[in-house]
């Protein structure tokens, strides 16, 4: 988390399960701030934006506003990565938090590791959005002072007739670093890239017949010492010299294709950061000890291949997905799970989507009612397919070695 702790603030109405929190949240290394109503967190955000880092929200919050509407007023003025609390499940609940900007829905009778495991989770995904948000800023600057430089200045222009140039403007003739004499009298077909001949020609002959043709394109130009250069052109018919002609304006687009190629990058470097994130975390809800729904953060794509709606879809996915050899195993400690055991840690092979072989640990959490009753199980997973290859590659050495010494 860095050397200064992060603060979370959260809100909650019921004192003993934020003791309870409070207590988790210390533990592992947080600062918090509690509050028990919806208004009073809008006024310790107002009084302390800069000093919070998250901020847990409890849905139901008595009388007063509640959760989805506190974050509403917090979100209008803060950029604040928020975790909606609930102890309801019910479809009209979630959708409720989802057209809010949030990082998350966490039941409030998870335990421990699944509400530690949002909020790294939440605050990492934040960081990345914050970093792409500042990066498309400053490109947007960068294109918005493209702009006023090109409105500032003028287009290059040229007018040609039946095809042949017969008026340049100085823009252009500084633009293209030819001179006024090498461009008067030249088809104006010269000075358009090879790769773009055909296509300009077609419009200029498709144009001179009466048809519709679209006024602006982008096309490559031609300069002095063969220099390449993308450009806006936006064609208009004209009287010149009272003879039918042709008004082409010329926008050097250079820049803002670089700026655009930035843009992409940045983002595909933010999609590859997502896809770093290896852990996730699932739910399962049990009725009468049969699974009846579950639920998996989106970090499964990068880890089995498969979204959330895939699992969901299919609740036979995950044992299909189960390694051939694994699959009595990993059948066994469930079985284990479903008659309310405690197991260890899980670790077993499955089969990516791509159809790579992966290592994860599987590390579960059971959930009780108030009777007792095995209502559930939370669950997290983390792919350990390096280490695993890490450790056979060190015991195979170790019995080089052996080998070696025995000899």
């Amino acid at each position: 988390m860095g050397s200064e702790p992060k603060t979370i603030l959260l809100v909650e109405d019921d004192p003993l399960l934020a003791f309870t929190e409070i207590h988790w949240l210390k533990r592992a290394g947080y600062n918090s701030l509690h509050v028990l109503t919806g208004e009073r967190a809008i006024d310790i955000v107002r009084e302390k934006r800069n000093e919070i880092d998250l901020i847990l929200m409890d849905i139901n919050l008595g009388s007063g506003i509640d959760g989805t509407q506190a974050a509403g007023e917090i979100l209008k003025v803060n950029d604040i990565p928020i975790i909606f609390l609930s102890s309801h499940t019910e479809k009209e609940v979630v959708e409720k938090t989802e057209r809010i900007t949030s990082y998350g829905y966490v039941v409030k009778d998870s335990n421990e590791v699944v509400l530690l495991a949002s909020i790294k989770m939440a605050l990492k995904l934040h960081s990345f959005d914050k970093e792409l948000r500042i990066k498309e800023a400053a490109l947007r600057e960068s294109e918005h002072k493209f702009r006023n430089a090109v409105e500032c200045s003028s287009d290059g222009i040229f007018i040609h007739v039946d095809g042949i140039i017969e008026y340049v403007n100085p823009a252009l003739i500084k633009l293209s670093g030819f001179s006024r004499e090498e461009i008067i009298g030249k088809p104006f077909i010269n000075f358009v890239h090879v790769d773009d001949v055909n296509i300009v020609l077609d419009r200029h002959k498709r144009r001179a017949r009466g048809e519709i043709v679209e006024s602006v394109y982008e096309i490559k130009m031609m300069y002095k010492n063969g220099r390449a250069c993308n450009a806006d052109v936006n064609i208009a018919p004209i009287s010149y010299d009272n003879k039918p002609a042709v008004l082409v304006t010329v926008r050097d687009i250079t820049e803002r294709k670089q700026v655009e190629a930035e843009l992409r990058e940045s983002k595909e470097r933010y999609k590859a950061l997502l896809q770093s994130v290896t852990d996730y975390i699932y739910s399962v809800k049990l009725e009468n000890g049969n699974a009846v729904s579950n639920t998996h953060s989106p970090g499964c794509i990068a880890i089995t291949g498969y979204s959330p709606e895939d699992f969901q879809n299919d609740s036979y996915l995950w044992y299909r997905m189960v390694y051939d050899e694994d699959k009595s195993y990993v059948v066994s400690e469930n079985e284990k799970i479903l008659k309310g055991q405690t197991v260890p840690v899980l670790e077993h092979r499955i089969v990516h989507k791509n159809g790579s072989i992966r290592w994860i640990k599987n590390s579960v959490s059971l959930l009780h009612n108030s009777d007792g009753n095995l209502k559930g199980y939370d669950g997290l997973i983390e792919d350990i397919t390096e280490r695993k290859l890490a450790e056979k590659e060190l015991e195979r050495s170790l019995s080089l070695l052996e080998a070696t010494l025995e000899s």
